[in-house]
């Protein structure tokens, strides 16, 4: 994992602000605030658990419906 770039995902969370859900990250803030659902994919790259936030999107076209399984860093 480590040499080959590639991340795994660990967790997948939507954060449905309509329903009052809130989290905070590090590099992007309260997602709560942010005005539209998020979705954090937690990832593994072996060596650190690593978190991206994507902008929510139920047909999957202004943003992310679910986590790539395998994330490749450029």
């Amino acid at each position: 994992m480590l040499l080959s770039g590639y991340r795994i995902l660990l967790k997948e969370e939507h954060i449905d602000i309509s329903k009052g859900v809130s989290r905070y990250l590090d590099d992007y803030g309260d997602l709560s605030k942010k005005g539209q659902d998020s979705l954090v994919c937690t990832y593994f790259n072996g060596r650190k658990v690593i978190e991206k936030m994507y902008w929510y999107s139920p047909a999957g076209i202004f943003g992310k419906e679910e986590c790539m399984v395998l994330y490749k860093v450029d």
